[in-house]
């Protein structure tokens, strides 16, 4: 993930990363976004989550407010920073 950022110069706009390992659970499940939120003291409607599987990074975290953003390819990451 850090590669990627880095790539395509988004590093200075993400404040950090979450992932399955940080909860012990896949996002598919709702502990995974409740421990986030928790964790990191968010209010998902400030944030945006960048994502490329509609279901678990689209699905999920409109559930529980997040905005979301589906990337397919890298010219779509290359859009966000134009």
């Amino acid at each position: 993930i850090k590669a990627h950022l880095k790539k395509y110069g988004l590093t200075e706009y993400i404040d950090f990363i979450f992932s399955r390992d940080d909860c012990n659970c896949k996002k598919r499940d709702d502990q995974y976004w409740q421990t986030l939120i928790e964790k990191e003291s968010l209010d998902p409607k400030e944030c945006i989550m960048i994502c490329d599987d509609p279901v678990q990074d689209i699905e999920m975290p409109s559930k529980f407010g997040f905005q979301t953003m589906l990337v397919s390819s890298s010219e779509d990451l290359k859009k966000l920073v134009e």
